[in-house]
């Protein structure tokens, strides 16, 4: 009986065999240049701008990979360092062709990044030393980051404005000075607009370490600076309890000690208001200002705390928690990249893979001083030759291109 069943399967299989005998070669002509192609080197023709070029393409079954040498018909010339395992690529000073370096590393979103106070000596540990600020700034600018303004942000997060890609938001907290002496001649050097965060009392009496003067103000408003409201007196901590436990005072109702009581909800939510509508209306008699945007002192907030600022006319909310912003989120996000002991480099990485995992890429390209990004397929050594994955490289250098597998060809343009 197992017999009989067995031949009967083995005599289905021949008959189904026969009757597709006859397609297999259409079969073999349609696969045949991905079955021949996958995972080996195939010497192709490239051709841009009337040049033409021998070069090896290889398939991987997604991704299509040229040698290093291939970027030549780009107007690129390629040095690979094998101890470091890095192949940096640089203009070919010979070619006519003007080379565009524009990677996307995120698209409709925004990185906020947050800083503080500035100090010219990295001995001073109380600020970010202005060597690695401007190190932070000269990256974002060879890497191709987009730096936009607080109103282009809040057009995109409040009323779904697009953005450029990569787009970036520069930030800093409590108005001191060091802003106007030391971060603003690079960012104006380099043709970058910021906003910054004042506890607007602060302006007006200054206290503690040095502070902006609305004449200074004024003066960067016209090279694209802008400033907005930290709170008006509520950059403290305060008691909330009869034993002294102390929290940010705009986001708690507070211990009256005199009453022998916590504020009542009306009495905080007047205080609040209160102290919003006295920052909004000194920011708009000193500059101008149209928009209320406020950050959180410390960062810290509830649903109270978003309901009056609403109240108060403020459209945008900003916090410490990180993460990246998309349009539409009601609370904004950033990145502290204002600590003393701040890496540029590593900051830099977290940002082109849109501040979520960095793979370990053994194998690095780099264009001048910016690292290009592969998201999905990834370079690799073989036999000596650097071979690169076309499709990320051909756009990171706005570059299109057609593969013709039949005949051979590699069309650039």
């Amino acid at each position: 009986m197992q017999s009989v069943e067995v031949n009967y399967h083995v005599g289905r299989t021949l008959r189904l065999s026969w009757k597709l005998l006859p397609i297999v070669p259409l079969l073999l002509f349609l696969l045949g240049p991905y079955v021949t192609f996958v995972g080996k080197a195939r010497p192709m023709d490239g051709w841009m701008d009337g040049t033409r070029q021998r070069l090896d393409v290889m398939y991987d079954g997604k991704h299509y990979f040229v040698t290093a040498d291939a970027l030549a018909l780009w107007g690129l010339q390629a040095s690979y360092d094998p101890a470091a395992r890095r192949l940096m690529l640089s203009p070919d000073p010979e070619a006519d062709r003007e080379i565009a370096f524009n990677p996307v590393y995120y698209r409709d979103r925004v990185i906020v990044l947050m800083y503080h106070h500035i100090v010219e000596s990295p001995e001073k540990r109380d600020g970010l030393p202005v060597s690695e600020f401007r190190r932070q700034m000269e990256l974002l600018a060879a890497n191709r980051f987009n730096v936009i303004g607080m109103q282009e942000f809040a057009d995109f997060m409040v009323r779904g404005a697009p953005v450029p890609p990569n787009a970036v938001l520069i930030t800093f907290d409590d108005g001191y000075e060091s802003f106007y002496t030391l971060a603003f001649p690079v960012l104006k050097e380099l043709g970058f607009p910021a906003a910054n965060f004042l506890i607007v009392k602060w302006i007006d009496e200054p206290y503690g370490i040095p502070k902006l003067t609305w004449d200074q103000m004024r003066e960067m408003q016209a090279y694209g600076m802008s400033f907005y409201s930290h709170s008006y007196q509520s950059h403290e901590y305060k008691p909330v309890n009869k034993s002294g436990r102390l929290k940010p005072a705009l986001a708690h109702r507070l211990y009256l000690k005199d009453k022998n009581r916590r504020e009542t909800p009306d009495e905080y939510r007047q205080r609040v208001l209160d102290d919003l509508t006295a920052a909004e209306r000194r920011l708009r008699e000193e500059l101008g200002n149209r928009t209320g945007i406020l950050a959180f002192p410390y960062g810290a907030y509830n649903e109270d705390l978003l309901l009056l600022s609403e109240e108060a006319g403020i459209e945008l909310v900003f916090s410490t928690k990180e993460g990246i912003n998309k349009r539409g989120q009601r609370v904004v996000y950033r990145v502290n990249a204002g600590s003393p002991d701040a890496d540029a480099e590593g900051l830099m990485r977290r940002m082109q893979h849109a501040l979520g995992h960095v793979p370990d890429i053994r194998l690095k390209v780099s264009f001048g001083e910016a690292e290009v990004v592969f998201p999905t397929a990834r370079p690799f050594e073989r036999d000596g030759e650097v071979w690169l994955p076309l499709g990320i490289m051909a756009e990171t250098f706005g570059i299109r291109f057609q593969m013709d597998r039949e005949n051979g060809n590699v069309i650039f343009f």
